[in-house]
């Protein structure tokens, strides 16, 4: 046991389960769930800028505005670190990296939460860093080129720095920030949310506790994002003659979130059913097609889909209710299949259950903008943003390193509430690195 109370072992594990289910196990499971290798054609994307330094979906020339850069770019990147011919296994390796820093982050929010030392290893700390260590959830999309690890890694910075920045002020952390929230928002464009969200709840926070100065808030939060994001959407503005910030899809979203809706009671525990079945209007080969458009015309062709969402939204208000209400449920629970559905699902509500009741402990405590609420506010709000679109459970994925270290915090600190002589978060296996 006292190998735990090391801080780079849990981190060590998590990698080490990483790779042994990426490189033993998936590839035996696979045929059972018949995964793609890269849902979203970032296996073609990390080759185009291999081979032709421009975002294109490889062998294709044309330039693409479907998806933002920052995952190619690590895709690319596994191309040049071991070849064409290997990239599945570099991509892999990069990932399950990613994967143990993931732990590293989870393990330092727990101890953001407790306020203890950078070095200081708690039952709390270890406990969560197991659970996301070995977390099935997250684990499975180390296996494929898929976004997830990536935006999964980045999500959990952001919500750390938020807890360092409010407490410190210290510009480190505000600069860590503001490039994290840019490449977060480079990786998908959902967490341009948080470019807006972030820098309200810390000018909020610092009404009752002035630990930075207006101008570093919005610096970090807002500035430093925006520097980073700009140069990318001049690029999308240049070969589409629109105002792109980094991605769009929001139409297909839209679209396939409506099918996802009305299909749903055919295939309750399972989106692949549903999903498969979609028909992109006047394309042949549905979102291959798309890949393949011209970036204008693959513009015009989702906003077509989007005004067709928007139509019905405005003739039939209460689908757009029932879609919100059903997606904010579908989000947590709805895996490709019932399995996966019922063993994501019942992780997942288990966990949201644990991190409501932290927040209602939290807000007791401090009220709804004390510094260990902010994260919350931003978990919710990446929650709701995805209900009006299209809501499954991979995309509650990200959120998983960040709920676990609060549902963590709930559960000891309600048993010191309940007379342990111990601090919270003070159940040790050791008080500090050996």
């Amino acid at each position: 046991m006292r190998l735990l109370q090391r801080t780079y072992t849990i981190p060590l594990l998590g990698l080490l389960a990483a790779l042994i289910f990426a490189t033993v196990i998936h590839p035996e499971i696979a045929g059972e769930f018949n995964p793609t290798l890269s849902t979203d054609g970032h296996d073609r994307l990390g080759l185009g800028i291999h081979h032709y330094d421009s975002l294109t979906f490889y062998p294709a020339h044309v330039p693409t505005v479907l998806r933002g850069p920052a995952y190619p770019v690590v895709v690319s990147t596994a191309l040049t670190l071991g070849g064409e011919g290997n990239m599945r296994w570099s991509v892999i390796i990069l990932q399950a990296l990613m994967h143990a820093i993931t732990v590293v982050l989870t393990m330092r929010m727990v101890r953001e939460l407790f306020r203890l030392g950078p070095k200081v290893m708690t039952l709390p700390v270890v406990v969560a860093g197991l659970i996301v260590a070995f977390h099935p959830f997250p684990i499975w999309y180390v296996a494929r080129v898929v976004v997830e690890p990536t935006s999964i890694m980045l999500c959990s910075a952001i919500l750390l720095l938020i807890l360092r920045f409010s407490r410190s002020g210290y510009v480190l952390a505000a600069i860590l920030l503001g490039l994290t929230t840019g490449l977060a928002a480079l990786t998908k464009s959902t967490y341009l949310i948080f470019v807006v969200l972030i820098p309200l709840l810390l000018l909020l926070y610092r009404r009752t506790e002035k630990f930075a100065s207006v101008g570093r808030i919005l610096t970090a939060t807002v500035l430093l994002p925006l520097l980073l994001i700009l140069p990318w959407t001049l690029r999308n503005y240049s070969i589409t003659d629109t105002f792109i910030p980094v991605h769009v899809l929001d139409g297909v979203n839209f679209a396939v979130g409506d099918f996802f809706v009305d299909e749903l009671p055919t295939s309750p525990l399972g989106f692949a059913p549903i999903v498969e079945r979609f028909d992109y209007p006047g394309l042949e080969n549905g979102l291959s097609d798309m890949m393949e458009m011209e970036p204008a015309e693959s513009v015009a062709y989702d906003r077509s889909l989007r005004d067709r969402s928007l139509s019905r939204y405005g003739e039939d208000p209460l689908f757009l209710f029932r879609k919100i209400a059903v997606q904010s449920v579908t989000f947590w629970t709805v895996g490709s299949r019932p399995l996966v559905t019922i063993v994501i699902g019942t992780l997942q509500i288990l966990l949201l259950v644990g991190v409501v009741l932290a927040g209602v402990r939290l807000w007791r405590s401090g009220g709804g903008l004390g510094r260990r609420m902010l994260p919350l506010w931003c978990m919710l709000a990446y929650w709701i943003v995805h209900t009006p679109l299209f809501a499954i459970g991979r995309f509650s994925v990200v959120l998983i390193p960040a709920m676990v270290p609060y549902a963590v915090w709930w559960w000891f600190d309600r048993r010191q509430k309940r007379g342990l002589s111990q601090k919270p978060g003070q159940e040790t296996l050791a008080t500090s690195e050996s």
